[in-house]
């Protein structure tokens, strides 16, 4: 299993292809960078628990990432959500908040406080 998986990711061809070979019998051509590869296996030996653990693992780790997204993005098209438009607005498409660059001079508490003080040229004036 691990070498079959290895052969494939090098030759850049699926697993599945590799799979259903035979013991002692040459597998159809498989086309690599236009060139084309024969293989043959000599024996299949089964593959340990701990060298296919971590595999395995990835694999159904890989898959359960996939059903969590997909979950999350059923959800997220669902929800209702409302956002003070203040602060933004709500973008279902990538189900986040849009906040606007600058706030509209009627939501700042205290405006003229938020503007740069007069800057005097003369090192002596106070």
């Amino acid at each position: 299993c691990t070498e079959l998986v290895a052969v494939a990711g090098e030759l850049g061809a699926a697993v599945s292809t590799l799979q259903g070979l035979a013991v002692g019998k040459a597998s159809a051509p498989i086309s690599v960078s236009g060139n084309y590869v024969v293989l043959e296996l000599s024996k299949r030996t089964p593959t340990s628990y701990a060298t296919a653990k971590p595999i395995v693992s990835q694999a159904v780790q890989e898959v359960g990432a996939k059903a969590t997204q997909a979950a999350i993005s059923a959800a997220e098209r669902r929800a209702s959500v409302h956002v003070d438009p203040r602060y933004g607005r709500w973008v279902s498409g990538s189900s986040a908040v849009f906040t606007p660059f600058t706030p509209a001079t009627s939501d700042v508490l205290n405006a003229p406080a938020n503007e740069a003080a007069p800057v005097s040229k003369s090192p002596f004036s106070g």
